[in-house]
C-alpha cells in the first residue's frame, strides 16, 4: 500500500515537473514566435500599403454611366506623384522600377538609369533585378553595359542557369563585336569559375579549333577529360588532319 502511494507520488511529481518545463519552454518560445509573426504581418501590411500608394499615384477613378473606370494620369503627372511615394517609402524596389519606366517614357535617360540601378540594388531577387536592367539597357542600345550586366548575372545565377546566361552574353558580344568577351582570357576565367559547365568548355574548344589553335584545344581537352569523360575529340581530330593535309 505504502509502495503504491510512493509510486503515485513520484508519478505526480514527474508530471508537475514536465508541466513546469513545458510552461518554461512556451514562455521562452512564444515571445519570439509572436514577434516573428508580428514582423511578418507588418511587412505584408507595408507591402500592401506601397502597392496601394503606387496605384494611387499612377491611376485615378472616374464614374462613367454609373460604373467606375480606372484612368491613368498623364505620364509627367504620374511621375511627380510617384516621386512623392518614393520619398515616403525610400528603398522600395518597386517604386524605383516604376519611376525608371516613367522617366524612360519621358525621355529622361539619366534619371531612368539612376532609378534602374536603385531598383537592382534594393531588389532582393538579384537575378530578377539584373534581368530587368539588361532588358532596359538593350532597349537603349547600350550593349557594352548590357554585357556587363549579363556578366554580373553569370556570377550570381544558379549553376543550372549559368550556361544559358553565358550563351546570351557570347551572342551579344559576337553581334556587337565586344572584344573583351571574345578573348581566350575571358573564356578561361569563366571556365575556372564554372568548371562543371560542359557547354562553356565545349564552346571554347570549338572557338580554338575554328582559330586553328589545335595545340591549345588539345590541352583544354586533356585538362577537362576527368570532369567530362564523354567529351569527344572528333571535331579536333578532323580539323587537325585537314590542317596537316594543307600544310603538306
Amino acid at each position: 500500500m505504502i509502495h503504491t502511494r510512493i509510486k503515485t507520488l513520484r508519478l505526480a511529481i514527474s508530471l508537475v515537473a514536465s508541466l513546469g518545463l513545458l510552461i518554461v519552454i512556451l514562455a521562452f518560445v512564444y515571445p519570439h514566435f509572436s514577434a516573428h509573426a508580428e514582423n511578418e504581418e507588418r511587412s505584408n501590411v507595408k507591402a500592401d500599403d506601397v502597392s496601394a500608394a503606387i496605384e494611387a499615384a499612377l491611376y485615378t477613378r472616374y464614374e462613367f454611366f454609373g460604373s467606375q473606370a480606372i484612368v491613368p494620369f498623364p505620364t509627367a503627372e504620374a511621375r511627380n506623384r510617384l516621386a512623392a511615394v518614393a520619398a515616403k517609402y525610400p528603398g522600395n524596389p518597386q517604386v524605383y522600377l516604376k519611376l525608371s519606366q516613367l522617366d524612360e517614357k519621358l525621355g529622361n535617360e539619366e534619371l531612368a538609369l539612376e532609378e534602374m540601378r536603385a531598383f537592382v540594388e534594393h531588389e532582393p531577387d538579384k537575378i530578377k533585378g539584373l534581368e530587368t536592367m539588361a532588358e532596359f539597357l538593350h532597349r537603349r542600345a547600350q550593349f557594352s553595359a548590357e554585357a556587363e550586366t549579363l556578366e554580373r548575372m553569370l556570377q550570381v545565377a544558379p549553376l543550372e542557369q549559368r550556361t544559358e546566361v553565358f550563351r546570351r552574353l557570347m551572342q551579344l558580344a559576337e553581334t556587337h563585336l565586344l572584344e573583351k568577351y571574345l578573348t581566350p582570357r575571358f573564356y578561361e576565367q569563366t571556365i575556372t569559375d564554372n568548371p562543371s559547365a560542359y557547354e562553356i568548355v565545349e564552346q571554347y574548344q570549338q572557338t580554338l579549333i575554328d582559330n586553328n589553335d589545335y595545340d591549345k584545344a588539345l590541352s583544354l581537352i586533356r585538362q577537362t577529360k576527368i570532369a567530362f569523360r564523354s567529351i569527344t575529340m572528333t571535331s579536333y581530330t578532323k580539323k587537325h588532319r585537314c590542317s596537316r593535309t594543307w600544310a603538306a
